[in-house]
């Protein structure tokens, strides 16, 4: 299948709109500043569905270390169903919906009962201005140059999460963090030269037809949406799992067809090197991301793809979605699908 896909371009201009995102995040700091800071707030909800879902996983872990605070990442339609389990009359709460189109039916019904029935505000991220989530919410962000044309989130996802990060830097004073995060768009460049050709070599000699994705803390969130993208462009069999929860159950359908994807912690080394271990022993093709490569675990691994970033685990999470979201644009590739048009799918879910 020879053709321009709207999907590669996005992954590959992801840079450019993370660039983007610094600046309006920069000019707007002020504001920004006292998003997440307001103590009045008891809690802090992050609200998605799917890819957003899967952001807010993340974004919450980011929130609780730098903040400090109770947070919760829920998918839209637990709010919309079961408000109760989750809101308390009398207490206040800080909803943050995210969504890329901003009229996902979830999000927006969600926001909209809670409002009228709890004490909250509520802070959105989206990529259009004109839509029904912003007209709900008290405050917004939007990211105008993270929109996409493809059915699936790729730079939406990266660029949203990137925002806030950076608006929970500014509100915890994390200045540290928010420079780490500045440095993002040059290290994602080089990361996407350095590994594009790489990885397309990479999936046309590799039989797998199941992958399983791994990872911890802020990276679960990640392992979240590498699944969910092999799965919308290539439609195959996929899972994602805390990292060491795989050798609880789930490891009785590895096989060598299997390949598992590891977003390696820093934090975690300890651990996953014997977890490693216990891979190698399973038989499946192993793909590692981590910050720089030590000869143990290239023994363990079939690709090891190293960010190279000097940043810390919160800072450098981002910078491994590109490499795993061209992992499965070209395997959709190779079996003769088209990532921009996924089966069963549209951009927009509502109903």
């Amino acid at each position: 299948m020879q053709q321009n896909f709207h999907t590669l371009d996005e992954i590959l201009s992801q840079p450019d709109a993370w660039e983007d995102v610094i600046q309006r995040v920069e000019k707007d700091r002020n504001r920004l500043n006292d998003v997440f800071r307001n103590e009045e707030y008891e809690e802090v909800l992050f609200l998605g569905c799917g890819s957003s879902y899967y952001l807010c996983l993340s974004a919450s872990r980011v929130f609780a270390n730098f903040i400090g605070r109770k947070s919760t990442a829920l998918p839209s339609s637990e709010l919309l169903l079961y408000p109760d389990i989750y809101l308390k009359r009398g207490k206040s709460y800080l909803i943050v919906p995210v969504s890329r189109s901003g009229e996902t039916s979830e999000t927006v019904n969600a926001l909209s009962y809670v409002r009228e029935s709890y004490r909250i505000k509520s802070f959105a991220i989206s990529c259009y201005e004109e839509s029904s989530l912003l007209k709900e919410s008290d405050a917004c962000l939007i990211l105008p140059r993270a929109s996409e044309k493809s059915v699936v989130m790729t730079k939406s996802f990266t660029s949203m999460l990137l925002a806030l990060e950076l608006a929970i830097a500014l509100s915890a004073e994390a200045n540290d963090y928010y420079r780490e995060l500045q440095t993002l768009p040059k290290l994602g460049e080089n990361i996407i030269k350095r590994y594009k050709s790489f990885l397309e070599d990479f999936v046309k000699d590799l039989g797998c037809e199941q992958f399983v994705y791994l990872g911890s803390g802020p990276y679960y969130g990640l392992a979240c949406e590498a699944m969910l993208k092999m799965k919308e462009m290539a439609n195959l069999p996929c899972e994602a799992y805390h990292t060491l929860e795989y050798i609880h159950g789930p490891k009785s359908t590895a096989n060598d067809k299997t390949l598992v994807c590891l977003l390696y912690s820093a934090d975690e080394r300890k651990w996953e090197e014997r977890f490693l271990e216990e891979l190698a022993s399973l038989g499946t093709r192993n793909l590692i991301e981590c910050e720089v490569s030590m000869d143990r675990i290239r023994k363990l691994s079939d690709l090891v793809v190293e960010i190279k970033s000097e940043l810390s685990d919160f800072a450098r999470g981002i910078l491994y979605m590109p490499p795993l979201q061209l992992l499965a644009f070209y395997k959709a590739v190779k079996r003769n699908l088209n990532p921009d048009r996924p089966k069963n799918l549209s951009q927009v879910v509502t109903y």
